[in-house]
């Protein structure tokens, strides 16, 4: 579904997940997801994001892609896990039409209640990704 370029990924004209993963544990709390790279304005209403756990059964937030806002911030999702999990999947399905690329996602914990802990902050790049051929 994607072609990888440096860093990023690019959709290819192929319907699809383009990406998907990382299946990363994180605990309980408040998070916001930002997903960056670049996209055409007009080829992207068909895309749509989700977060999921529990192998994508479970539904934590869901949505589709805004219109670019000039710089590379792509779409922007606050979930909150009210138990530890041990596979957060966030995935962006597109259509045969749909132009876009893809190069960074960051996972930020937003809950002021694990102040005590060190913050979770990971930034996942997309290399990381498993991507379905």
């Amino acid at each position: 579904m994607g072609q990888r370029i440096g860093r990023a990924i690019r959709s290819t004209g192929k319907a699809g997940f383009l990406i998907f993963g990382p299946y990363i544990s994180l605990t309980a709390g408040s998070y916001r997801i930002v997903l960056r790279g670049a996209a055409v304005a007009d080829r992207i209403s068909k895309v749509r994001v989700d977060v999921s756990v529990e192998g994508g059964t479970r539904t934590l937030g869901e949505g589709a892609l805004a219109a670019p806002r000039g710089d590379d911030h792509l779409c922007e999702m606050a979930i909150s896990l009210n138990e530890p999990c041990v596979d957060l999947e966030f995935r962006v399905w597109v259509d045969e039409h749909s132009e876009l690329s893809i190069s960074s996602m960051e996972i930020h914990l937003l809950d002021p209640s694990h102040q005590g802990k060190a913050e979770k902050h990971a930034q996942l790049e997309v290399l990381e990704q498993v991507l379905q051929d």
